[in-house]
């Protein structure tokens, strides 16, 4: 990861210091793109690295408020979600026995994905979570009234790298 992720922090923190200097206006809007595009790949060189570390870990089994955990990656995704309405509607304990990493990853990028996909710029646009939990088992489900998944494309929405739309950036990973 050093290999891949030094020539881009690198490239970025030479940008910030370009930055400081003076520098015409349109000079600026490539500075701007060049950041934006190095910001992009270093986001999918830590997505391809997660997804890598997830295959070698073993499942680590802790007990966490879920409750609070969901919120805390709402908060985190407020910026993204200023126009969407969301919704935590709970049953049971709010205590979990979990993979806590494995959980987090698995809500931040499902809950990314429904306010990324939801109807932007309409009074309607939501996402609703619904949590039931028992001393046996945890049940999370995520709606959103966005554009949705077409059938045809729902046994390759596991694959890497897929996407199954293009309305909105991203690596599909």
């Amino acid at each position: 990861s050093h290999d891949l992720r030094a020539p881009l922090l690198s490239i970025q923190g030479l940008l910030g210091l370009i930055e400081t200097d003076r520098w015409k206006e349109e000079n600026r809007e490539y500075l701007q793109l060049i950041d934006e595009s190095t910001q992009r790949l270093d986001h999918t060189i830590l997505e391809i690295l997660n997804y890598s570390r997830n295959a070698r870990l073993d499942i680590t089994w802790s007990a966490f408020n879920l409750r609070s955990f969901i919120q805390d990656i709402l908060t985190d995704l407020q910026s993204m979600r200023l126009d969407v309405i969301t919704e935590v509607i709970w049953s049971g304990e709010e205590q979990v026995y979990l993979d806590e990493v494995r959980v987090g990853v698995l809500l931040n990028n499902l809950l990314s994905n429904a306010i990324k996909y939801s109807k932007r710029g309409q009074d309607d646009a939501k996402v609703r979570v619904r949590v039931e939990t028992t001393p046996e088992e945890c049940v999370i489900a995520i709606e959103d009234n966005g554009e949705g998944i077409e059938e045809a494309h729902l046994n390759s929405v596991f694959d890497m790298f897929f996407r199954a739309s293009n309305s909105s950036p991203g690596t599909g990973l």
